[in-house]
């Protein structure tokens, strides 16, 4: 690998590749595996000293937390595809039964239904409310593309179903507010259903029976959750790790991007490249300001991406009785005077995030409700982690309090995209008008195509691939040694 800062001599150097990512986040990672699995050169440019983006990891006192993801999701391709090419399979683990979810409303904290029928069966909901969602095979459909995903839920399953569920859920995955999201843009799947079955449900059951015709895939990968020993900022170490020798190029901030007639060169703190294509791993953001010379109203419409700020506070101590909750995590939902989003219980996921006898909580604050919060100093934001996990989990504790010895905190101001109406089409047409200007240059990332790790490792992939089908001249400076 190539890493760190070059002496003068190869800093004046400019070098050749077919194609150049940059960004070393998963999608960037999975971006440059794609260009090596179709025998083309790449580098892979990245601003910081480590791979990963938010995906990191960081081990203290025998603890270890993560700086974004904690896991991601069965059916995951394209992330057990890069796993398998880093030899790093031994190294996923499964999360830890049971796999309970709990939601924190009407001031006491309950388990969330396993499916629809227990939503229907238990005390989830009032009898109104079970009736009311029931009936959404019977709601007329409207497919509106602009519609904001609270008044989406609410048409179709009405308001008890979205206060109590859906707006928690919603803050613990985009920590963004339903009224703002589209439900078009932040949930596809629910979306399309009801646009080409009339229902969200019958469109549901409709894609799981075909997904049970299918042909039987038995696979570990296509069930459950997922973890890496050591955290996802270790699996993105060990796919770093696993490009060719000299193609990763850590602490290479690009300064410049000039787009040619054959080829765009980049300028880098590391020295200059000269590619054939290039992939942008970027946050919208710094993407607009590289894609800015070429067109500035595609900049714009990128610059027009909103991301959340968010403060991860870990919270840890000892468990000697083992009275610790086990499950997934706890959803909070508005209106119940906590400040916190969520919380997720790594120790119970995984047995590697806390000594043992210990427990290894993350508490989530900020958000598009809360921005603000996340400029606060760590002492003021343990504090509030503190009091909303005591509030939150007391109820499964009997009313009392773990014991908390250890706390890490961990603030990104610009985190969590929010994918507002408008925001695929926005993003369709930024890249219409940058492959109107030239045919070199794709967009990768959680910004563009879905923010979740999976999500993230498919647009890079898919990225490279577009352009690889294009032609690329064969010099010997650019092909891949046999």
């Amino acid at each position: 690998m190539t890493a760190g800062a070059p002496d003068k001599a190869v800093s004046s150097v400019t070098h050749h590749v077919d194609v150049a990512v940059i960004g070393g986040g998963i999608a960037g990672l999975s971006a440059a595996h794609e260009v090596v699995a179709a025998g083309r050169s790449v580098v892979l440019l990245e601003a910081s000293a480590r791979v990963g983006g938010k995906m990191g990891s960081i081990s203290r006192d025998g603890f270890t937390v993560e700086r974004g993801p904690h896991s991601f999701l069965h059916g995951a391709d394209r992330l057990w595809t890069l796993i398998n090419s880093a030899r790093a399979r031994e190294r996923v683990v499964p999360a830890n039964k049971p796999a309970n979810r709990y939601v924190y409303r009407n001031g006491r904290i309950v388990k969330l239904p396993g499916g629809p029928f227990d939503l229907l069966r238990n005390d989830w909901m009032s009898l109104g409310g079970k009736m009311r969602a029931a009936a959404e095979p019977f709601v007329r459909s409207n497919s509106d593309p602009d519609e904001t995903l609270a008044a989406f839920a609410r048409r179709r399953f009405g308001d008890e179903l979205v206060d109590g569920l859906l707006a928690p859920f919603v803050s613990g995955i985009y920590a963004g507010n339903p009224d703002q999201l589209g439900a078009a843009d932040a949930f596809p799947k629910l979306w399309r259903a009801e646009r080409d079955h009339g229902s969200v449900i019958k469109g549901l059951v409709k894609a799981r029976k075909s997904a049970a015709d299918g042909p039987v895939v038995d696979k570990p990968e296509e069930r459950g959750i997922f973890g890496f020993r050591g955290g996802l900022g270790a699996m993105a170490a060990a796919i770093g790790d696993a490009l060719p020798d000299g193609s990763l190029v850590t602490g290479a901030a690009v300064e410049s991007m000039q787009v040619g007639a054959d080829d765009v060169l980049l300028t880098t703190t590391q020295g200059t490249w000269r590619a054939q294509r290039v992939v942008l791993a970027l946050p919208a953001g710094p993407a607009a300001q590289l894609i800015e010379p070429l067109d500035g109203v595609a900049a714009d419409l990128l610059t027009r991406t909103l991301l959340a700020p968010v403060a991860l506070v870990h919270l840890g101590g000892p468990d000697p009785d083992a009275v610790a909750p086990r499950g997934f995590g706890a959803l909070i939902a508005r209106g119940e005077g906590v400040d916190a989003l969520g919380i997720l219980f790594p120790s119970s996921l995984f047995d590697d995030r806390a000594p043992a006898g210990h427990w290894l909580h993350a508490v989530f604050l900020g958000g598009t409700m809360a921005p603000d919060l996340v400029a606060e100093s760590d002492e003021q934001l343990v504090q509030r982690a503190k009091a909303s996990h005591r509030k939150v989990l007391g109820g499964l504790l009997g009313g009392k309090a773990l014991n908390i010895s250890f706390s890490e905190v961990i603030r990104h101001d610009a985190a969590i995209p929010q994918y507002i109406p408008g925001h695929r089409a926005r993003i369709a047409d930024a890249s219409g008008r940058i492959a109107a200007k030239t045919d070199r240059i794709a967009l990768a990332g959680a910004c563009f195509h879905g923010i979740s790790v999976a999500d993230a490792a498919v647009s890079g992939a898919e990225a490279a691939r577009r352009l690889l089908q294009l032609p690329l001249s064969d010099t010997a400076a650019t092909r891949l040694a046999s």
